[in-house]
């Protein structure tokens, strides 16, 4: 891989770093970007996917799933088709546990109305577990762009006070979802792009999430050098 000089911005270089750790065996490429608003999260989430798409010489596709987060849409903006997408993309980009997934679903096709904990166990835990030995099989990135944008569907029921309190909950709640999924070891890794709200940064800095996550503030980080291999040195020492 070329040195940081290679990259000419920050966010060019988190783009071409996470999309090498990857799918290198046994790096952990956990991965939390967070910045204010215009710092290019969205540019990244969509340079990283292409990147991925256009790897050669791999005999499996190294994106597993991407899912974006829309304020303004009311189908994006709710995370009540978060597991249901993932799973989905999961199944198409990855043959070993589309059955089992399709057959979760055919021998129960509430698990589609159940709880999103239930889903992530029915629709994407059960369905790698029942593969049996995982350690063989190619790590995949799952994009997950926009957490800031996830709120409840029925904002415009609610106060101003309590809405800000759903929005803080139902992130939460993603961020746990996928930390739960972590801690049954798939060959999964995950880009979260975010705006820096304060309930999101404190999660990340839990000892929970402080081991298996790497947040990397875009403000921060900029354009220079030094700080690009501060963070270079960091990220790619996990391989080791």
């Amino acid at each position: 891989m070329s040195g940081p000089s290679y990259f000419r911005n920050a966010r060019n270089f988190i783009a071409k770093n996470t999309t090498f750790n990857t799918y290198v065996p046994g790096i952990d490429a956990d991965h939390v970007v967070h910045a204010p608003a215009g710092y290019g999260k969205t540019a990244i989430a969509g340079t990283v996917s292409k990147l991925l798409e256009e790897v050669e010489g791999l005999d499996f596709s190294p994106l597993g799933a991407t899912f974006h987060f829309w304020r303004t849409s009311a189908e994006r903006n709710s995370p009540a088709r978060f597991i249901i997408t993932f799973a989905y993309q999961l199944a198409m980009s990855i043959p070993e546990p589309t059955p089992h997934i399709e057959n979760a679903v055919k021998r129960n096709p509430m698990v589609l109305r159940k709880t999103l904990e239930a889903q992530l166990m029915k629709l994407i835990v059960e369905p790698f577990k029942a593969l049996g030995e995982l350690g063989d099989m190619p790590n995949r990135l799952v994009i997950v762009n926009g957490l800031d944008e996830c709120i409840n569907s029925d904002q415009e029921c609610t106060v101003d006070r309590q809405f800000a309190e759903d929005q803080e909950k139902v992130q939460i709640r993603i961020l746990d979802l996928i930390h739960n999924l972590q801690s049954h070891r798939l060959p999964l890794s995950f880009l979260i792009l975010s705006r820096p709200e304060a309930w999101i940064k404190q999660r990340m800095q839990s000892a929970a999430f402080e081991r298996v996550v790497e947040a990397v503030d875009l403000y921060a980080l900029g354009d220079h050098v030094k700080d690009t291999e501060t963070y270079s040195g960091r990220t790619i020492s996990h391989s080791g």
